[in-house]
Formats: structure tokens, sequence, C-alpha cells
């Protein structure tokens, strides 16, 4: 059964696979594997086809059955080695010390080691010259492949081990090979495993097409955070703040296990533990601890007759607190990981490469800003940002959601649209922020601002604050400042004082490209001396398969056979009763339930909820009635048969919108001023979208060109 393996019980009680190995080697028909996830960490793979169910692994694995046996509040030290060891030490030497003991014992020592294709694997010794392989921390994830059977072949032959690891490593090294006076373990005070995808990735990107043969993470005499590459034909590399190391320090690429880790705290896994004695300076004033001072913990008896034995040569080794290592020291079972880890993995998954990846998490960068109404409380609103989002991550950008300036406080971040369910991820989003000086600290972060599509520019509708938010008025001049489709809502600019409007004016005028959704907004732009181009609105320019996957989310259910009906302005009954006399059932669809009730009562109306729900039941339709322009755009990317109302709309009230759609469309007699223009043979006509969609596909072209051209790197 699967819950009598190791992924089965994982599962069952929610823990993740560190990579031991040990299930793997302990398998009596070679069933386990170890390979990498999605992200590249490594973890167990059962075959089940050869699998047994004899549940050895599920014993085995020491995230399903620790052990904690040694001394809750050990003993702990201060311990430095003598010169020439501690030069080469990644800290004060201990593991150098302790190796030696072994070794002057006739023992081996196992520990990891780069191989020829910089992996890290366990490799066991007796060869005093192959302990500097393993000294110095390699900061990546190490393999124990098949080192168990390795161990148990020299404890059957009565020889010393002493084995280094990490805590999750020693804890399955002990479960594999059980209770041994010959096997001394020492684990590592670890900061955690991270992906062996990453390391090998990042390895790949940086080399240059040259091999790598080593690298030194703490090399003493660069400062820290430095790697230093060495390469086959002799050359040298020295990274200054390192990307990969900086990423290990900030828990960027560590594994689930090691945000949540089984064995940092005390007791712990080792006979003796060895770490770092960060912060040295604040307890040791008797020597210099400049060039690395290692802490050793001793957790029980074998640990203790082994210590003693080790620090001979030691040049310094001084007893310390427990409380003093705890504080300064990974001895936490919590440690969370790095914000943008999630981020890192979806970049990667993007395609991006994982320099920029890093750089971009670590350091919350983004290619392109966006602002509007992506948090508008109406469908089209959300949708058209929606789309844009989509539209730019799908040209392979980086985008980040920006609101208009609101003091929420510090470090409060929008939320999504409450009516809409798929989310924008919170790494896609900026936190709120105060005002103009605090907004200007995008430019450190965004290379380049687009605002959105609907009546952003609408001076009737928005206030002079959220219009100079719109329009960037916090952007470096330096910025390349684009609009992907806004409209003016207008044939002129109305509203506001003349001052307001003049500022107004230069804003836009700083804009490196101007592209806007109506003829009437090429003209106004015109007028002031700015060049535009008109372009389609991103819902019509986004991949269809973003909607589909909308749908997907929404479990809404709809007749078979039913017209969608959703208007804002126009409300009678002529349209429903002429849909319903040509075989159609009428859905209306409305969120402001009582405005419709008020000037339709005796039709039901539907509250249908969330975007998701609203795209479906337009996409299930026979027939599309509305005044709104998403709704005529989306039912002609849908090829809906459909009638466009726009009643009392004018040029200065947004009927520019529909107007240019059904020109540049070819579909002008689809479009109704009222209801009662309706007639029969308008339903029943057909539509013909295939010379629709060729226009609609030029248009699409025209227009991606544009904005591809407009975002592109080179001087507007």
């Amino acid at each position: 059964m699967f819950s009598e393996t190791v992924q089965g019980g994982l599962a069952l009680k929610d823990k993740t696979c560190t990579g031991c190995y040990a299930c793997q080697n302990i398998c009596p028909v070679d069933a386990i594997k170890m390979n990498l996830d999605n992200h590249g960490f490594c973890v167990s793979v059962i075959n089940t086809s050869k699998c047994t169910s004899c549940g050895k692994c599920a014993k085995i694995c020491p995230q399903l059955n620790p052990v904690f046996d040694n001394d809750p509040s050990p003993k702990c030290y201060a311990v430095k080695a003598e010169g020439s060891i501690l030069e080469t030490s990644s800290s004060g030497g201990a593991f150098s010390l302790l190796s030696d003991a072994v070794m002057s014992q006739g023992g081996y020592v196992c520990g990891p080691v780069y191989d020829s294709d910089m992996n890290v694997v366990f490799k066991m010794t007796n060869n005093r010259n192959e302990l500097k392989n393993m000294q110095g921390s390699k900061y990546a994830f190490s393999e124990l492949r098949n080192i168990y059977k390795d161990i148990k072949e020299k404890l059957d032959s009565n020889k010393l081990v002493m084995f280094t690891g990490c805590p999750c490593q020693v804890a399955g090294v002990k479960n594999f090979i059980g209770k041994n006076d010959n096997l001394i373990t020492v684990d590592l005070i670890c900061g955690g495993l991270p992906s062996k995808g990453i390391f090998q990735q990042y390895l790949k990107e940086i080399s240059g097409n040259k091999k790598i043969v080593d690298i030194q993470f703490r090399s003493k005499n660069h400062p820290f955070g430095t790697a230093v590459m060495k390469f086959k034909d002799g050359s040298e590399e020295v990274r200054n703040q390192d990307l990969y190391f900086l990423s290990f320090l900030t828990d960027l690429i560590k594994s689930d296990a090691c945000a949540n880790c089984t064995f940092a705290d005390t007791p712990r896994q080792g006979d003796i533990s060895i770490g770092d004695l960060w912060k040295a300076n604040e307890i040791i004033t008797d020597t210099d601890v400049s060039r690395g001072m290692s802490c050793v913990m001793v957790n029980n008896d074998i640990g203790k007759a082994f210590f003693d034995k080790s620090m001979g040569n030691a040049a310094y080794c001084v007893e310390i607190p427990l409380p003093f290592l705890k504080q300064n020291n990974r001895l936490q079972h919590i440690r969370p990981p790095h914000l943008a880890r999630q981020r890192l993995f979806f970049m990667m998954e993007r395609k991006h490469s994982l320099v920029k990846s890093m750089v971009y998490a670590l350091s919350w960068k983004f290619d392109v800003g966006i602002t509007g109404f992506w948090r508008a409380n109406n469908y089209g609103g959300i949708l058209t940002y929606y789309a844009l989002y989509k539209l730019v991550m799908d040209l392979g950008l980086e985008p980040l959601m920006i609101e208009a300036r609101y003091n929420m406080g510090p470090e409060t971040t929008p939320s999504s649209p409450d009516i809409m369910k798929s989310r924008y991820p919170y790494y896609h989003v900026s936190r709120y922020h105060n005002d103009l000086a605090d907004e200007a600290e995008l430019n450190n972060r965004v290379s380049k601002f687009i605002v959105g599509s609907d009546q952003v520019w609408n001076r009737n509708l928005i206030s002079q604050m959220a219009l100079e938010c719109y329009t960037f008025d916090f952007a470096d001049p330096s910025k390349k400042m684009v609009s992907i489709a806004p409209s003016f809502g207008s044939d002129h600019l109305a509203g506001g004082t003349k001052e307001e409007r003049e500022t107004f004016v230069k804003l836009l005028q700083r804009f490196s490209n101007i592209s806007v959704r109506e003829t009437s907004g090429v003209e106004l732009c015109n007028s002031y001396g700015m060049d535009a181009t008109r372009i389609l609105d991103p819902v019509l320019l986004c991949d269809k398969k973003h909607y589909m996957d909308m749908i997907s989310l929404s479990p809404a259910q709809f007749p078979e056979k039913y017209v969608f009906y959703y208007t804002a302005n126009v409300m009678d009954t002529k349209i429903e009763r002429l849909m319903r006399n040509n075989g159609y059932e009428v859905i209306k669809v409305d969120r402001n339930l009582d405005r419709a009730r008020t000037k339709i009562p005796e039709t039901p109306v539907m509250n249908i909820g969330t975007v998701e729900n609203w795209v479906k039941c337009l996409h299930d339709s026979s027939f599309v009635v509305s005044d709104s322009f998403y709704a005529t755009a989306l039912a002609i990317l849908f090829r809906k048969p459909f009638i466009s109302l726009y009643g009392d709309m004018t040029s200065d009230s947004g009927l520019d919108c529909l107007t240019t759609l059904t020109e540049i469309l070819g579909l002008n007699d689809r479009l109704f001023k009222n209801t009662g223009d309706v007639r029969a043979e308008d339903v029943k006509n057909p539509i013909d979208y295939e010379r629709v969609h060729a226009s609609l596909s030029d248009e699409r072209e025209r227009s991606l060109r544009w904005i591809c051209d407009a975002l592109s790197d080179k001087p507007a």
C-alpha cells in the first residue's frame, strides 16, 4: 500500500523529503531513486511497478521516524585551530581537528566534495591529503548516493568512521546503520540544503563556456559574500556579492524541509555538532577571532570522549554558554523562506535566466509597471487590466501592478479585485505609496511604466491626483512611459481647472509612446502636439487561452440556448420579447440588482458574481445583447451573434469606443441606439466572422507590433 511507503508516509504527515538517500539505499528491490523535482530539489521517487510495500523505506526515513536521544542542553565550546589549518578553513577549523583525530586512529572520514561535474557528493577517505577537498563550505546540495553502503562496509570491517553532514543526513545514516561504537557522527549547524538544479544552472550560466573545477564561498582573502571560481584552464574569477551565495544566505533557494527543519534545535542528531561561532567577538576577548572561530556542541558521551581526544592540537578551546549559540546560530526549527522564493521559481518556469530571476527576486525588480483601473469594481475594467497583465507576461516581461497613491499606512498592499478569482500573485502587486516622494522609489526597481486601457484619462471621472498617477508624475524623465489603449472618454479635455488641464497635458507630453483606444483620442492628442496611435484594447489582444483559464475557474451552469443580456444604461423589455420570439431564453446579468429591478421589474435578473462567471456566461451564450464595450469585444472574440446598444451615449460619454470598434471591423450594422430599432431580421442575420476575424487579425498584428516596439529597449 502507498501509505506504507516513504512517499505515502510523508504525504500523510505533511512532511517534505530532505533528499537524504536513506530510502534508496535500504530498498531491497531497487524501487526508489532520487530525482530532481520541478524546482531542482532532490526527492525520492518510487517505481510502483517494483515496490512490494515492505515498508522499509518509511521505517528508515528520518522525517517519519526521527530519534532524539542526545543531550538537550549540551556543553558548547569555542574552538580555533592553529594558523595553517585556520587559514584554509571556512571558520575555525574544527572539522580538521576532528578529522585528524580519526585518521590518527587509522579511521576514515566521510564528507562532501566536488566531483568532476561540480556535483557535491559524499566521499570516504583515510588519506590526509584528500581532507582539504572536504574543507570549506559548499553551500550546495550534497548527495549521499551509495555512501551508506560504503560506511557499513568499513564499520563491518571494524574500522572507525567519522561521518560529517547536515543533521537530516546524520539522522539518515544513524537510522540506516543502527547502533555502532565505531561510528562517530558530526552534524553541521547548517543554513539548509539548496536546490541542486539551481546550483547547476547557475554554474552553467556564469561559466562562459569554461569548465569550473572549484568554488570557494568563504575565502578569507575576500569579503563575506564573495565566491571565487576556479577554471580548468587555470584562470580564476572573483565574484563579489555573488548572486548564488546571496540567494543561499537569504533563504531564497532552500527546500521546504529546511524552512521547517525537524533537526535544527537541540537535542541534535550528531555525537558532535560544529559550525561558525557567529558574533564571536561579543563573547571571546582573549584571542583574535578575525580569521574565524568554530563552535562545537558535545551532544553525548561518545561525542565527549572523541572531543577530548581531538582538541589536543587546538590553538584555542573554551567553553561557552548554549544560549549564546542559540541566539546567533540556526538552532530553531522554523526559518521562513525568502518572500520572493515563489517568484524566483515562477520566473524560472517562465524561462527567464536564473541570473535575471535571482536579481529580480532579491531586489524586487520588474520590467514593466502597470497602472490604471486594475482594481475597478466592474467587469470590463477588471478584465482589460487582467488581459494587459497576461499580454505583458506573454511578451516575456515581468509586470508590477501599481495602484494610484493612497495613504493606507506603512507597507499596506492592495488586494486583487473582490469579484475576480484569478488573483494577481502577491509578488506582482506593489504596496500603496503615501505620496509623490514615496512613489518615486519605483524608479529604482521598475524599468518601464505602462498605463492601461479603459477611461483612465477621462477628466470627468477621475480626480486630478489619480490622473497625475496615471500619467506617471513620479517617474524619472529618463524612464520609458507608454500608454496602452487608454480612453479620454470624450473628444476633448473636460473637467478641472485650466491649471490642472495644463499639468495633465505636460505630463502626457513626457510619454515615450502614446496609443489610445478611439480615433477621437488620436485627434485630441494631435491637437496638443503629441503623436498618438490607435490600437486595440488589450481585451482583444490577450491570448484567448487566458479567458479559457478564467472560464475553467467558474462553477456556474447555464441553459443550452440563451441570450447574454448585459446593459447598464439601456433597459427595457422590447429586446427581450424579440429574443424570446426567436427562440432564446434571456439571462439578464447585472451586479446592481436594485437598479435592474427598478427599471425592468418584471424581468428576473442574475447577479453573476465573479468576472470568471461573467466571461463564462457570455462565452456559453448563443447571443449577446449589451451596451458594454467589453461585452461587445468578447462577443466578437468568441464569434457570438450580438446586438450592441448605445442609448443616450454621445462622444462626450463613451460612444466613441463602440463606434471605433464596430467601424474598423465592419460591424456598424450591429450597433443600435435603442432596442426599438432592432428588427427580427437583425437578430437572424448572421455575422460573417471569417471576414471580421481577418480584419481583427490585421488589427491585432498592427497593435502588437506597436506595443512590442514601444516596450523595446531602443530609444523612443
